[in-house]
């Protein structure tokens, strides 16, 4: 009994140093792109041997912290920043990108932008900038935390700050998925949409704690240093504020700066990188703001030093190895068990997961993991939704000590606007040698789209087109169903309509050609696979020519496609088949068209393209022609290039890489091809004889880079035909 009461008393007096050595807390603030300084602090805090106990942190402060409690080293932060594009992944879009036209003869494209509007106000999303790729980075970087939902137990005990955007409520995340705990506190309002987290909308934390230095006291901090990146701003003077932005900018730095102004006193050491020079978006600055926060943290230097003693008094200091591996590495790869989805928010729809299924069985390695996240960036773009990522959820060890873990795909969709606006910017430039001809082809659209007009299924459709014409026109339609619709067009086009008429070698338009065009339509549609449109049209064209002309020509046309592409962009997988049949009363136009894209190897493709088309139209207008060259037919002819008949075969690899720091495609292509008479003079007339003028089998040769930024497509490339006809050129699609 005394033996084991002195035992007892030696272990308490051992212990004792642990309870009064001083804990030492590191909060960061939030400050958007001007949160990079935080790690050359850390590094700082490191070197001079100060043990961190807890890590809070605030939007930006929030993922710095985060990474560093899960176990990353700051120089393993600096890495991962390396490798990722700051700018891809806070400046992505909102949206996925915006289909193109379904139908071949219809070429717009609605590619710059597609706002939504409605009386609760503008825009399509809740936020200006979309989350898909912070989140895939997140997921990936932190899949070896999945098995801690505590945050007590990370590598240093963690908090992260958000707002309850419905009533204000500050909310300190301490346990569940650190993913979801640092996307909630980076929601910067109007920025980022709210993130919805166990049925609350959670919004950046610096809206009710940007610096949460009480918080780290209520923890059991003695000792608390703080880094506060946006203290520069509060020296801003009345000289200053001599815009409207200026104004805006400084009354949110004084509405973020009252939320904590009154902690200030209890840190031990403040830290203010003078970054005022740097925007919280200033994502091209990661370079000069970790210099900046390098020069600050050395100025602290005798601070870090001073402290370091002190603690060194009480209790044992530590210093750490800067190549060290992080503990975050020394944890298992966890296996995926199982695949399954959860929609967040609106996304509610039911998905198809078979093409996650191959990832059954296998540990999220690297590969693995971006594989994973190409399946994702397909699924958004099928899907539309605006956020397509995933999360390891119900992580559990196995009798042999593995991780395996349930991958859960999750969606989210924001609720349809009723009305819309779409801008498309598209064209081609093209420099031709053999013979030297250079064209420039701009073109822009301009949709305004209503749907349930008068609160019915009518939906209404107001374009404005400039190419080599200007088109105005309207569309009412009748959806009898969610398959079936009927409806009728109107529209005016003035310009170049002949196809000697058109744009060569310069920027114009002149209005020589006009038509005026009512049509009545009846479509068909079976969700983005199937389209069938019958078009009864009554065009009434009138010519500026010598001598002037005028036709009226009515037509009936069928168009029909199916389409498994996984993409209207760059698609990587299925089959498109297109038929279109039109008839004049002495005109015809026929077309059959079938595409595939087959999948090699990862990165590697095959794209498969056979088309025939006759035109024979009675109003020899530019539209009712075929487009030979261009990216969609022969590269080695200009874009405005026009023939009557057409047979081709195209074989075109695809060699794609979306990963960092620049996604691009690498296009090589074969063509094979035989077409008619070339349309560019009055005298052309040809046979009414369907491929009737076809010439000899020609081939050619192209080699293109593709850069897809969002919803857009940059395609510089150079081809070469067996005419010995070379062209460059450059696509916007």
């Amino acid at each position: 009994m005394q033996r084991g009461i002195i035992v007892l008393l030696i272990l308490i007096i051992l212990t004792l140093p642990l309870f009064s050595a001083p804990k030492v807390a590191l909060v960061l603030s939030g400050g958007g792109a001007r949160g990079f300084a935080h790690i050359p602090v850390i590094e700082a805090i490191e070197e001079a041997g100060i043990p961190i106990d807890f890590v809070l942190g605030t939007s930006m402060g929030s993922l710095i912290g985060g990474l560093y409690a899960a176990g990353y080293t700051p120089q393993e932060i600096r890495t991962l920043i390396d490798e990722n594009s700051m700018v891809d992944l806070f400046a992505s879009t909102p949206l996925p990108p915006i289909p193109k036209a379904s139908l071949l003869n219809d070429q717009r494209c609605y590619n710059i932008f597609q706002i939504g509007l409605d009386q609760y106000g503008v825009g399509s999303t809740s936020g200006m900038l979309g989350d898909q790729k912070i989140l895939q980075m997140l997921n990936s970087a932190l899949c070896r935390v999945a098995t801690i939902d505590n945050f007590d137990e990370l590598a240093i005990p963690f908090r992260a700050i958000g707002a309850n955007l419905v009533n204000g409520e500050k909310i300190v995340f301490s346990e569940g998925s650190i993913v979801r705990a640092i996307r909630s506190s980076i929601s910067i309002p109007g920025v980022f949409a709210p993130y919805p987290v166990d049925g609350k909308l959670v919004v950046d934390g610096g809206v009710v704690d940007n610096l949460p230095i009480d918080l780290a006291k209520e923890m059991g901090a003695d000792i608390v240093i703080a880094v506060d990146v946006n203290g520069e701003d509060y020296k801003t003077t009345a000289e200053d504020l001599d815009s409207l932005t200026a104004v805006l900018e400084q009354t949110v730095i004084i509405f973020m700066k009252n939320t904590y102004v009154n902690q200030l006193k209890s840190a031990d050491i403040l830290i203010v990188p003078p970054l005022g020079d740097y925007s919280t978006l200033d994502f091209l600055s990661v370079k000069e703001i970790l210099k900046i926060g390098e020069e600050t943290a050395a100025q602290h230097q005798g601070e870090f030093a001073q402290l370091a003693a002190q603690i060194g008094e009480e209790r044992e200091l530590l210093f750490l190895d800067k190549g060290r591996q992080g503990s975050y590495f020394k944890l298992q790869e966890p296996y995926i068990s199982q695949i399954v989805h959860r929609p967040m928010g609106n996304g509610g729809r039911e998905i198809s997961l078979k093409a996650f299924n191959q990832f059954v069985g296998l540990a999220m390695g690297e590969e693995q993991k971006a594989a994973i996240q190409h399946e994702l960036d397909n699924l958004r773009k099928i899907g539309q939704f605006s956020t397509a990522t995933c999360e390891l959820v119900d992580v559990v060890y196995n009798s042999q000590g593995e991780v395996w873990g349930v991958l859960e795909v999750q969606t989210r969709q924001f609720t349809p606007k009723r009305s819309t606006i779409s801008l498309g910017i598209y064209g081609t430039t093209s420099l031709t040698f053999n013979p030297t001809k250079f064209e420039v082809t701009p073109n822009i659209a301009l949709k305004y789209n209503r749907e349930d007009l008068f609160k019915v299924p009518l939906t209404l459709a107001l374009t404005l087109t400039l190419t080599d014409t200007l088109q105005i026109g309207g569309e009412i339609t009748y959806n009898f169903s969610p398959n079936w619709s009927a409806g009728i067009d109107v529209n005016y086009t003035g310009g170049a309509l002949l196809p000697q008429h058109l744009r060569y070698g310069k920027v114009g338009l002149e209005f020589r050609d006009h038509k005026g065009e009512g049509s009545l339509l009846v479509r068909y549609r079976r969700q983005e696979k199937l389209l069938i449109q019958l078009t009864n049209s009554y065009p009434y064209y009138w010519f500026e020519t010598t001598p002037k002309s005028e036709i009226f020509s009515p037509s009936l046309r069928l168009d029909a496609y199916y389409s498994t592409l996984n993409s209207t962009i760059i698609p990587l997988e299925g089959l498109r088949l297109d038929l279109s049949l039109g008839g004049e009363i002495w005109g015809y136009s026929a077309l059959i068209r079938y595409q595939q894209m087959v999948r090699l190897a990862r990165h590697h493709y095959l794209y498969f393209d056979l088309r025939g088309e006759s035109s024979r139209p009675l109003a020899p207008q530019a539209i009712s022609f075929i487009t030979l060259g261009g990216g969609d037919g022969v590269p080695s002819h200009l874009a405005t290039t026009l023939t009557d008949d057409l047979v081709i075969g195209r074989i075109k690899y695809l060699f794609v890489m979306g990963e960092r720091p620049i996604p691009f495609v690498l296009h090589t292509m074969v063509t094979l091809q035989s077409y008619g008479q070339i349309m560019r003079d009055e005298s052309s007339s040809p046979s009414i004889t369907p491929f009737s003028s076809l010439n000899g089998i020609e081939s050619s040769l192209s080699l293109a880079v593709g850069f897809p930024l969002g919803s857009l497509e940059f395609l510089f490339g150079i081809a070469l035909d067996t005419t010995l006809r070379t062209t460059i050129f450059l696509e916007v699609l």
